[in-house]
């Protein structure tokens, strides 16, 4: 006879020896016994697993992941804001330097909300981590909401671009109350210079700088462009009619070698004709003369001249005179749609774009690195922000399995030692990032975003 063991006996002294259909009705309900007692372990993993709250598994590849953050009210706009932020070695390194002397002044020194929170949350953002963690940028948002009074209302989308420039903003004003401000500069702030160049005389006008902490770029109406070009052509526009200053004295001066001086010139002529014949090579096609001298210009007529009649075609050109430590490239995709009522539909331009950009200022060229970026899908007035985020610059030591992240604030290499890249880093250099959803990218897979690409984070190389 064959037995059944264990709690099976009591079975058997109730119902005798089991036939084949009892022994299947009975592991049946013994294995529903087992999960129903189970099941709120088995609950618990899982809702940790999902929470981002398990303990890191010992021995994990630490660039397969990174922390995500939670969305619960259309959040993804600050989430995509903040993951490319945590994507810059320097803006780390700024943070840091920024919070260590803050810790050096007394109790009396200013308080700097933006930076404290920012530098709490990219901190934790940037730890390496072998299962990814769910954080919450809430405290971000709301010293956002309190510095700047933003309607940032949990029911309605806001825009990535427009919370980048309130957290920029923020920490620009903190930044001009730091006692340190004259040791470490802002790494955002830049400058752009706008000149007029006359295309018949070739002369220019005074530059006029502007500072900038984002870059902006309108996305042409085309079906595709490269970025390289779109930042071109946003730095030079072709501008008609044109009374350049510059012209009209030379064609004046010039008419009047060619026919003489007048025997009866009056008092204001004779002046302004030596005012013009001494400036003429040292005005700008701009520049503010004496409104007397001015009107002169205005009203001469001899000889069939008459040179405030003519017209130039000039070029206003911007370039970037002050290049910034973390270049921000903002690419506006709102297209007014022509219609009566007014609205705008979003531009699906596929723009191009590289891994390194170069930049040249008044002081030299430089080269810039791309580290993030911010992507967006959907119709001009809702949809989904995402990020691409550089993982961090993890190295192994050669021989041994120790894992070195140079990415940390401060790292200097020990001596002697020697370092090898991690091949999934190399492969796979950036993570992609939905809220609190984080998977492995190639670079191919971020360059190929061209339709969707909103903003692009470049940090600048050779610091």
């Amino acid at each position: 006879m064959n037995k059944v063991h264990g709690g099976s006996n009591i079975l058997v002294q109730l119902f005798g020896s089991p036939s084949a259909t009892t022994k299947r009705v009975y592991y049946t309900a013994l294995a529903s016994l087992g999960l129903y007692i189970l099941a709120p372990t088995i609950n618990n993993i899982f809702q940790k697993l999902i929470s981002g709250k398990p303990k890191d598994i010992p021995g994990g590849r630490l660039d397969r992941v990174t922390s995500g953050l939670e969305n619960r009210a259309n959040d993804c706009y600050a989430n995509s804001s903040l993951q490319s932020l945590a994507a810059s070695d320097t803006l780390a390194q700024y943070l840091q330097d920024f919070i260590e002397s803050l810790e050096e002044e007394s109790a009396e020194s200013p308080i700097f909300p933006m930076h404290t929170a920012l530098a709490t949350l990219l901190k934790e953002l940037r730890e390496p981590v072998t299962v990814s963690r769910i954080l919450s940028a809430k405290h971000v948002k709301q010293v956002a909401r309190f510095l700047h009074s933003a309607n940032l209302r949990s029911t309605q989308q806001e825009d990535a671009h427009e919370f980048t420039q309130q957290v920029l903003d923020s920490l620009q004003e903190e930044y001009s109350h730091w006692p340190g401000r004259d040791a470490t500069p802002f790494p955002f702030s830049g400058r752009t210079g706008t000149q007029l160049v006359c295309l018949t005389c070739g002369r220019s006008s005074e530059m006029q700088e502007q500072p900038f902490t984002i870059y902006e770029a309108a996305a042409p109406q085309t079906y595709s462009a490269e970025l390289s070009s779109i930042l071109s052509q946003e730095q030079t526009e072709v501008i008609e009619g044109y009374k350049c200053l510059c012209c009209n004295v030379i064609r004046l001066l010039e008419n009047e070698r060619r026919l003489g001086p007048r025997t009866n010139e009056p008092t204001i002529g004779r002046e302004a004709l030596e005012y013009l014949r001494e400036v003429r090579d040292t005005i700008d096609i701009n520049s503010e003369i004496p409104a007397h001298f001015m009107e002169y210009i205005k009203q001469y007529s001899r000889g069939g001249c008459i040179p405030y009649s003519h017209s130039s075609q000039v070029h206003r050109r911007t370039v970037i005179t002050d290049a910034p430590r973390i270049l921000l490239i903002h690419l506006s995709r709102s297209m007014y749609n022509g219609g009566g009522s007014g609205s705008s539909v979003r531009n699906g331009c596929r723009i191009t774009y590289e891994l390194e950009l170069g930049v040249e200022d008044a002081a030299q060229p430089w080269t810039y690195k791309l580290c993030a970026l911010t992507k967006h899908t959907g119709t001009h007035y809702s949809g989904h922000y995402q990020a691409y985020r550089r993982k961090l610059d993890l190295v192994k030591v050669v021989g041994s399995e120790e894992v070195v992240n140079r990415s940390v604030p401060g790292y200097a290499k020990q001596p002697g030692s020697r370092h090898k890249r991690i091949r999934s880093v190399v492969q796979k250099p950036f993570w992609k990032i939905s809220d609190s959803s984080v998977s492995e990218a190639s670079a191919a897979t971020v360059l190929g975003e061209t339709k969707y690409v909103y903003m692009l984070y470049y940090e600048r190389e050779g610091l």
